[in-house]
């Protein structure tokens, strides 16, 4: 080999040096931009996911408060059938002891 084939071997070489290490830059910068763009996505899938979930458990408190009132109004109705059962048998008893005719059915 002589020397100009070794000088134009080397610039060749340096040439193609030179693009391979422009297409890596062009490559990293890609992957970086990449990258960036999916941290994003995930950072916003991640905020939409904690928003969902603050949902879902403001959802389930309110649920959760319904039963509870519905279980605290059924016990009223319970209470209060049971009192208006004791009230009309004392209605019933005072009626025999004064001897009056008492009919429950019939309403003021």
């Amino acid at each position: 080999m002589t020397n100009d084939q070794f000088a134009k071997l080397t610039q060749q070489i340096s040439r193609l040096d030179d693009k391979l290490s422009s297409r890596m830059d062009r490559f990293d910068r890609q992957s970086l931009n990449l990258y960036k763009y999916a941290e994003d996505r995930f950072a916003d899938v991640y905020v939409e996911i904690q928003n969902v979930r603050y949902d879902v458990q403001r959802v389930y408190t309110l649920i959760d408060a319904s039963l509870k009132q519905q279980e605290i109004d059924q016990h009223e109705r319970l209470a209060m059938g049971s009192q208006l059962d004791r009230h009309d048998r004392w209605i019933e008893k005072a009626a025999e002891q004064i001897r009056l005719k008492y009919d429950p059915s019939i309403s003021a």
